[in-house]
């Protein structure tokens, strides 16, 4: 099956030209010409409401059964996200099917850095139903997500991948994310 992407421009996308020639870039990756017969429209992708809450939850649920991990259930909520109350301590967009479907999710959080300087983020999940995947819409997710972290300030992202997920490092290396010389550790509190 020949599926073709429609490269349009994000409008919140600070720099739309480097946008589409990164999604050139990854069409080309994934064997596409850059000209191809038939094109779909890519879904839009926006913050999180009230009314998707439920929806992304439910995406983010899928993913964490999908790399096999049990964690006990949450409420997912960003906190003090009005603006009235401070700045947003996180994010979470959700891409929609023509029908309404919420087929992908984003969830970003901050962090105060004494190295970067100010606030920088964490990109802790990104996740699209796998019938959905290999039509862009991680790509536009991910640039959704840098163009929402820069209107917020944030001075960085970080995000880390299974070693062995090789085409999620793609992805990210195609936004232009560097692997870090360091290692990652944590611990369960």
């Amino acid at each position: 099956m020949a599926e073709a992407l429609k490269i349009v421009a994000i409008s919140r996308y600070k720099d739309p030209q480097g946008f589409r020639a990164a999604q050139t870039r990854f069409l080309k990756y994934r064997g596409f010409a850059k000209s191809c017969p038939i094109v779909m429209n890519l879904p839009p992708i926006n913050l999180v409401d009230a009314q998707k809450l439920d929806a992304a939850v439910a995406l983010f649920e899928a993913q964490l059964r999908e790399h096999e991990i049990t964690t006990p259930p949450r409420r997912f909520a960003c906190g003090n996200s009005d603006s009235n109350s401070g700045p947003a301590l996180c994010f979470m967009l959700v891409a929609n099917a023509p029908d309404g479907g919420s087929i992908g999710v984003a969830y970003a959080s901050s962090l105060l850095s004494l190295e970067l300087g100010g606030v920088s983020g964490w990109l802790e999940e990104l996740y699209v139903l796998p019938q959905w995947r290999g039509r862009g819409i991680g790509s536009r997710m991910v640039a959704e997500v840098i163009a929402h972290a820069r209107e917020l300030g944030w001075r960085a992202l970080d995000l880390e991948v299974e070693a062995s997920h090789q085409r999620a490092i793609s992805l990210y290396a195609l936004h232009q994310f560097q692997p870090h010389s360091r290692s990652r550790y944590y611990r369960v509190l």
